[in-house]
């Protein structure tokens, strides 16, 4: 029995145990199997809180880059949600909101069961925190000279089943310099590859500047038909910053204003299943709820899992850019 919890290590990849306060297998440290002392541990595991007591030892530096996503979706498969957005529309946000809820146990039937990433999710979430000594809720935002990055989230479902998911964060000012050079969307190959498209509209903008966002929203929606991204696809259009919305008027202009868009999708697209969801992604007292419609677009999304092996690759790595573990794997599944 491990007496000394704040020595102890956690037995399994991508779980800082005690060190993080995050476990995996969502029990009480004293409870886990996976928690073990130091000496008990296998080489490469997480170092004690002893040696490191500020780190969560991952294996990644907190993202995914593009070459790093293939090679995890050819080992292990998974669901991948390409978020779509001009700047400022919350994508970070939203990120950091479901992590938050699943960490907290607070999406009815779904659990954290891990992360590959949870260096990055854990600096996105902080600023937004008590801990923080913040005065108003923050998020880290993507900066514009970023490049694609994914988040990593494994997730328990109600079917026992544990889910990898990857969500793309890319910056909204590569979709506004993109818009005035529609074909460099054919360079979004993650939009391409997705199981499922996030187009972001800002809900506040909705009723203080519509027209713009509207307008804006359609010529993303454009830009992506034209590229072929719309075929065959689930899309979502998200709503975010619904906790800024001012009584039951406003949130029915949202709502008929975001139909418009929703139609312009459908019309676009061909077989494209569309779907409108309003979300809260902060709590502000009087307004609404934390994670308000978090729970249906994750219900929506989710069960379009039906097989975890892939048989092609969508981003075909090369050696000049990839790196040796990246090629190795490359040969040795698909050889």
């Amino acid at each position: 029995m491990i007496t000394d919890l704040s020595k102890a290590v956690c037995r399994q990849p991508g779980c800082g145990g005690p060190i993080s306060g995050v476990c995996i297998n969502q029990l009480p440290f004293d409870e886990c199997p996976d928690v073990v002392p130091p000496e008990d541990a296998e080489p490469g595991e997480p170092a004690s809180a002893e040696t490191e007591p500020d780190t969560v030892s991952t294996g990644r530096m907190g993202v995914l880059s593009i070459h790093e996503a293939d090679a995890f979706l050819r080992a292990y498969g998974g669901l991948v949600l390409a978020v779509v957005a001009a700047p400022n529309a919350g994508k970070t946000t939203f990120a950091s909101a479901l992590y938050d809820l699943l960490r907290r146990g607070l999406l009815e039937g779904f659990g954290f069961a891990g992360s590959e990433t949870i260096k990055g999710l854990e600096e996105r979430c902080f600023d937004s925190r008590v801990a923080s000594g913040e005065d108003k809720p923050t998020t880290l935002r993507t900066r514009s000279v970023s490049p694609l990055i994914f988040i990593h989230l494994r997730i328990a479902v109600p079917d026992g089943r544990q889910l990898d998911v990857l969500l793309s964060d890319r910056s909204g000012e590569h979709f506004d310099r993109a818009l005035n050079t529609p074909a460099q969307f054919a360079d979004f190959h993650e939009i391409g590859r997705a199981n499922a498209i996030l187009l972001l509209v800002d809900g506040q903008k909705l009723v203080t500047s519509h027209q713009a966002e509207i307008a804006g929203a359609r010529k993303l929606i454009l830009a992506l038909a034209q590229s072929g991204y719309l075929a065959n696809k689930n899309v979502h259009l998200v709503v975010t910053k619904t906790d800024l919305l001012e009584g039951a008027l406003q949130r029915t202009l949202v709502e008929q204003r975001v139909a418009v868009l929703a139609e312009e999708v459908q019309r676009r697209g061909k077989k494209t299943h569309v779907e409108v969801h309003l979300i809260a992604c902060r709590a502000r007292k009087g307004q609404s709820s934390f994670g308000e419609g978090v729970q249906r677009l994750i219900e929506a999304n989710l069960p379009a899992v039906t097989d975890q092996s892939f048989t092609t690759t969508f981003w075909t790595p090369n050696a000049a850019s990839t790196s040796s573990l990246d090629r190795l794997m490359f040969v040795t599944r698909w050889q």
